[in-house]
């Protein structure tokens, strides 16, 4: 094996789950996982709901609203970015241009 393979239990809203993941993957996952039951207890204490998924999806629909508002973020910027190099690119093209 290229890489190290290590069966972990991870528990998300008190229910187990086994995962299959690399050494390299693994302090992202429990990272992950400790930042998801943080936000879940989080919303319990601050709403009320009929049962965890509730709050699981709460929680998703939290998550995919950064991570879009994120990526938007992203775009404007890169798009900031080439007007700037197409400036930079015209101002370096006009002084080659007068020696």
């Amino acid at each position: 094996m290229s890489e190290d393979v290590l069966n972990i239990n991870v528990t998300i809203a008190d229910r187990s789950y086994k995962m299959r993941v690399t050494r390299a993957e693994e302090e992202s996952v429990r990272r992950s996982v400790k930042e998801i039951n943080e936000r879940l207890k989080g919303l319990q204490n601050q709403y009320r709901a009929n049962d965890k998924q509730d709050y699981i999806a709460m929680a998703y629909l939290m998550d995919k609203v950064d991570s879009m508002s994120n990526e938007t973020k992203i775009v404007n910027e890169d798009k900031a970015l080439g007007t700037k190099l197409t400036e930079l690119d015209a101002l370096l093209s006009d002084f080659v241009g007068k020696e």
